[in-house]
């Protein structure tokens, strides 16, 4: 008779779950100080394929609470030409993995951005808000007329955010409702946004902050 296969034996069970903790605590360690150093040992313990874009996603996003979230920021924003497009590709896969069916628009910003801290370069956050628009506008097509409208005023929603919450502008310099409103006249495929929209959004983002890193360091520097 064939021998019956081996049982696990629960001691076996505890030490490879050892080993697991230990291998993601190391590789929390190594990605914090450089991304790209923490996914290479990440991969060469089986956790994540660090050559597949969508599953470096599934990784980042898994781990967005163990990873120092301004790195991952910086990760998912490097240069188009960086590996060949790769990050790009992480990043888009990263947006694909988020739903934002049904929410407003600017919940869904704090959502996007609860996984990572936005970069303080604007070439990046470019590349950011241009992937949250376009899944934005996917998802829920009957909001703005196009990703470009999306886009235009998921920027000036991170502008307001700034404005309102950085300690070096004064109270009677930071921006109101009708100056947001002027900022975004006119650019929604020619037209303009709900007045409603903008007010509400205006009131969520004045009294519940997006936390940017560029905002973390003004703050810091205040």
């Amino acid at each position: 008779d064939a021998a019956a296969p081996r049982k696990t034996t629960l001691v076996e069970m505890y030490d490879s779950k050892r080993r697991r903790r230990e291998e993601e605590s190391r590789a929390a360690l190594k990605f914090n100080q450089k991304p790209a150093a923490g996914l290479k040992y990440a991969a060469s313990c089986g956790h994540v394929d660090a050559d597949d874009p969508a599953d470096v996603a599934r990784y980042l996003h898994q781990n967005r609470d163990n990873f120092d979230k301004a790195q991952i920021g910086e990760y998912l924003g490097r240069e188009k030409e960086w590996m060949g497009g790769f990050a790009l590709r992480v990043l888009r896969s990263y947006g694909d993995l988020l739903d934002f069916r049904s929410m407003k628009f600017d919940e869904a910003i704090r959502y996007y951005l609860s996984g990572f801290r936005l970069p303080g370069e604007a070439q990046k956050i470019d590349r950011i808000m241009e992937v949250f628009a376009a899944r934005y506008t996917d998802q829920n097509p009957d909001v703005f007329p196009t990703a470009d409208s999306a886009f235009i005023l998921a920027f000036s929603i991170i502008m307001l955010n700034t404005d309102l919450h950085n300690p070096a502008i004064k109270e009677d310099r930071k921006m109101t409702i009708a100056s947001f409103q002027r900022m975004n006249s006119g650019v929604c495929d020619g037209g303009d946004f709900p007045d409603e929209m903008l007010e509400e959004i205006f009131h969520r983002i004045r009294d519940d902050q997006i936390s940017l890193k560029e905002d973390d360091d003004a703050r810091d520097a205040a």
